[in-house]
């Protein structure tokens, strides 16, 4: 019995999987919307068969998976098969319209039967065989007999035998399958069940069910594949047969084109000849409403037509037969123009086709006439007069007068403007240009007229402009479009655009764009940017170059002992000289970095700039194989300004020019006296100035380099730390003047310094003090640093001092109140000015000064954000030496404050400034 139900199933299963994969767009349009119900159907009921085969092989009938899943799968399948009739009664058009609800009908009163019966498992299968399975079958069945009546194959009648095929096996199989089922004890399943079956007919129902299921795939597949082999031909025969139509049709279009192509010709013939005709139509139409005038060779007049007479002014009877000449022309035009009409009339010059004259009508006004002139000739030949149509254009004159006085009025305003002027047309061609589009990008009027807008933008800007032409032609302006355009040098300026539409009969012809350039202000924008970028990146630099010089004034303190120490060892002298001088390029370093604070204010006092410069250029060019070439005023001004910092700035510019020419050459160092007006493109206060420029013989700045050079941390080299021209930057702002560069590639560059000028004051004496100094008496050091404390100490005990310390402020006052009460002052106070977590050294100064008004301080600090350093004096202190110390630098402050004979920053005057460059 087991091999019934695997045969069955596979039957069934396999009909599923054919009917499934079968290319459904070759097959009836029925069958191809609705196989998939058979395939769904099929495959769902050979599963069935297997899920009954497995029960019979378990011997049982209580496995809960399989029993639920037949109970699922019995139905389900039969219920795709009842669709599949539906649909084929209805698609068939088979005048069944309420059959569309029957399968939901169905199902709900089967699931009404199982729901309601106290054995669900057997009334499931039972109510899918009778509510489901029958009705599907049959309707099926019933489907495909309406089908087969609606075949037209005459020549082959297998469809129908295989259609047949199937419809019996659906027939039968509606039999066996749909009323043959499981005894249930109640009519019709207590007669029509399988065991009175098998005791009729002698084999059991599932055999029957085998024999179906064969019938109906045989057939089904038969139909199929023959419909599917049919197909084929027919398509084959189709493209044949198209082929020859193809064929035959183009033959017939070479023909019809041959005939059109002469009937083309025909017509244009036939168009020259009309047209010729309709021009001499149009001529003679065109005189009616103009002046028809004849006259005799001497000028009398012989004809003349009505519109002659209106603008005249005369009757036709007053105007015959009087001279032309004499009656309608002003006296000025008179005699010339009849000697030309002479002439005319005696063939010595050929006649005028078109002329202008005035003419006086007969109310004295004065009218301009167009004339068109041909002579008469009789049929020797000979001339006998002229006939002219004169066409009165008295007011278009008097339009085009004023229109061109308009024209030369717009000229005017157009040609004067202070702002670049372009007309362009829909294109983006330009059209007309003004002298100040000349003027300012270079172009001449002539090459700006072949030229595009897309020619002089950039690439990026392409879809913005196109963007703003589309807003143009929908007849709007638009304000302050800002980009940038090339001028003809190839500088790119940036502008700012103003365009209104020109319109013409309604539609967008072009535009007309006011251009201003706005590259200065944007600079200076740029300019006011990279200051506010600066300033806050100063805070940091500050702060790292305070902590940085306190560990420096470690180190070079203790080298400095070190080498006085280290007696005539020339190993040892050497390798604390070369430990030295890393150290002081570390300080260099660190100079740069205070730069960026606004505590680094500079220390200013009167300097002579040319031997400043001159002794800069020299220090910063020794070995080097660049030349350099001054070119100094006779008598430059002299300026208030910190030598270190600005000799820092001329070191800086004249390594990156060296660096610029690596094979040699020579830089050209100009200095000059200007002075600047109120409101000077620089930004800078009026007055007098020096302007110091530093020129290269370099390869020069790329173009998108030139914005980034004063940014810090920016190098284009390898080896460049990107501090030298942002320091630079820097320190001529706190100058209160401006630092710029221009360059062109490969062509050099130009670095212009413009510094405050101070005409008339004598420079002061800025020598360096490299000598240490010895003294006597007890110094006071103030500092947060321990480190600090003890270099110091020592430093000062080497030279002749004795020494004190306090950690912060208040314990300096302490100090400084204990000794004077024991009646033993200090000398100096070296006091440091910044001290966190105690008292600070300009609130420490304040009440020493009030214990004692005569106390030397000197303020130390390696970093403020305050004023105190560079106006020392303005505070109470007496003398300022910056951090690290140098042995001779601290050696000479104390000297020069303790002696009285006055205190500056010595310091200052031995920075060469930093020999490092981006």
């Amino acid at each position: 019995m087991a091999i019934l139900f695997f045969v069955y199933g596979l039957a069934f299963f396999s009909l599923g999987l054919v009917v499934a994969i079968y290319p459904k767009s070759r097959s009836s349009y029925w069958l191809a919307n609705n196989l998939w119900l058979i395939a769904a159907f099929a495959i769902l009921h050979g599963l069935n068969e297997w899920v009954d085969m497995l029960l019979i092989v378990r011997n049982s009938t209580e496995t809960t998976v399989l029993t639920i899943a037949r109970t699922i799968l019995l139905p389900l399948s039969f219920l795709f098969l009842l669709q599949f009739g539906t649909n084929g009664v209805l698609d068939l058009k088979l005048r069944h319209r309420t059959l569309r609800i029957l399968p939901g009908v169905l199902a709900a009163a089967w699931a009404i039967m199982v729901a309601g019966s106290d054995r669900p498992l057997i009334m499931a299968d039972i109510g899918a065989r009778y509510l489901l399975a029958a009705p599907g079958i049959f309707l099926t069945a019933y489907s495909f007999m309406a089908f087969r009546a609606t075949l037209e194959i005459p020549a082959n009648e297998k469809p129908r035998s295989y259609l047949n095929i199937a419809i019996l096996g659906l027939l039968l199989y509606g039999l066996v399958a749909g009323m043959i089922v499981p005894d249930a004890g109640f009519f019709p399943a207590s007669v029509l069940n399988y065991t009175h079956f098998r005791d009729a007919v002698g084999v059991p129902v599932q055999a029957v069910r085998v024999l179906c299921a064969v019938l109906i795939a045989y057939g089904l597949v038969r139909v199929l594949t023959i419909f599917d082999m049919e197909m084929k031909e027919t398509l084959i025969r189709a493209r044949v047969d198209l082929d020859l139509k193809v064929r035959e049709r183009t033959q017939e279009l070479i023909g019809a084109n041959r005939d059109l192509e002469q009937e083309i010709a025909d017509h244009r013939r036939a168009e020259v000849l009309l047209k010729q005709e309709r021009d001499r139509t149009q001529g003679y139409l065109n005189i009616a409403g103009v002046i028809m005038l004849a006259l005799d060779p001497d000028g009398t007049v012989n004809m003349i037509n009505r519109k002659g007479c209106e603008i005249l002014g005369y009757p036709e009877q007053e105007i015959i037969g009087r001279n032309w000449f004499e009656m309608a022309l002003p006296a000025y035009e008179r005699e010339e123009t009849r000697n030309v009409f002479r002439r005319m009339m005696t063939g010595s010059i050929a006649p005028f086709e078109t002329h202008e004259n005035a003419i006086v009508t007969g109310s004295g006004e004065r009218r301009t006439i167009g004339w068109h002139n041909t002579l008469l000739r009789d049929r020797s030949s000979a001339i006998i007069g002229s006939l002219s149509s004169g066409e009165d254009i008295t007011e278009r004159k008097r339009a085009e007068e004023a229109r061109r006085e308009s024209e030369e009025r717009y000229r005017d305003l157009f040609e004067n403007a202070n702002d670049a002027i372009f007309v362009v047309d829909a294109d983006l061609n330009y059209i007309d240009a003004n002298k100040k589009a000349e003027e300012l990008f270079g172009y001449p009027r002539q090459e700006i007229l072949r030229m595009n807008i897309l020619d002089v933008i950039p690439p990026e800007q392409n879809p913005r402009s196109k963007k703003e032409l589309e807003k143009l032609k929908n007849k709007q302006s638009y304000d302050k479009f800002v980009g940038k355009m090339r001028a003809r040098d190839g500088r790119w300026l940036d502008i700012e655009v103003s365009s209104s539409p020109i319109v013409r009969d309604g539609t967008v012809v072009g535009s007309r764009d006011i251009v201003r350039d706005i590259t200065e202000r944007r600079r200076l924008e740029e300019e006011l940017m990279k200051r506010e970028k600066l300033e806050s990146l100063g805070v940091l630099a500050g702060g790292l170059a305070h902590d940085f010089n306190n560990l420096l004034t470690g180190i070079l303190g203790n080298l400095s002992m070190a080498r006085m120490y280290a007696g005539h060892s020339d190993k040892l002298l050497t390798k604390l000289t070369e430990a030295e001088k890393a150290s002081q390029r570390a300080r260099d370093l660190t100079q740069q970095l205070l730069t960026f604070s606004k505590g680094g204010a500079p220390v200013k006092a009167t300097v002579d700039l040319s031997r400043l410069i001159r002794e800069t250029a020299s220090f910063a060019l020794s070995g080097s194989r660049v030349t350099c070439l001054y070119r100094m005023a006779d008598t430059l001004w002299s300026a208030d300004v910190d030598a270190g910092q600005i000799g820092q700035v001329i070191s800086n510019l004249i390594i990156n020019a060296d660096q610029a020419m690596p094979e040699g050459g020579a830089i050209t160092i100009t200095g000059e006296n200007v002075v600047l007006e109120p409101g000077n493109m620089l930004s800078l206060k009026e007055g007098p100035y020096v302007r110091i420029s530093i020129q290269d013989q370099g390869a020069g700045i790329r173009a998108e380099h030139l914005p980034k050079i004063f940014d810090p941390y920016f190098t284009t080299k390898q080896k460049g730390s990107g501090l030298g021209l942002a320091s630079s930057y820097s320190i001529v702002q706190r100058h209160e003047g401006h630092l710029a560069v221009e360059s062109v590639l490969g062509f050099g560059t130009t670095f212009h310094l413009f510094l405050p000028a101070n005409a008339g004051t004598r420079p002061e004496d800025t020598r360096s003090h490299e000598v240490v100094l010895h003294g006597e008496g007890t110094v006071l050091v103030v500092d947060d640093e321990e480190m600090i404390r003890t270099v110091a100490g020592e430093m000062l005990k080497a030279i002749g001092y004795e020494v004190e310390f306090a950690s912060n402020g208040g314990e300096a006052v302490q100090r400084y109140q204990e000794a004077l009460l024991a009646n033993r002052p200090f000398a100096a106070v070296v006091m440091d000015l910044t001290m966190p977590g105690g008292m600070g050294g300009q609130e420490a100064i304040a009440k020493l000064k009030e214990i004692d008004p005569g106390v030397r301080a000197i303020v130390s600090s390696g970093y403020s954000q305050d004023p105190v350093v560079a106006h020392f004096r303005m505070y109470g202190f007496a003398g300022v030496v910056s951090k690290p110390y140098e042995l001779s630098i601290i050696s000479a402050v104390l000297h020069q404050v303790i002696s009285g004979a006055g205190a500056e920053d010595v310091s200052k005057g031995t920075d060469k400034g930093s020999g490092q460059q981006e």
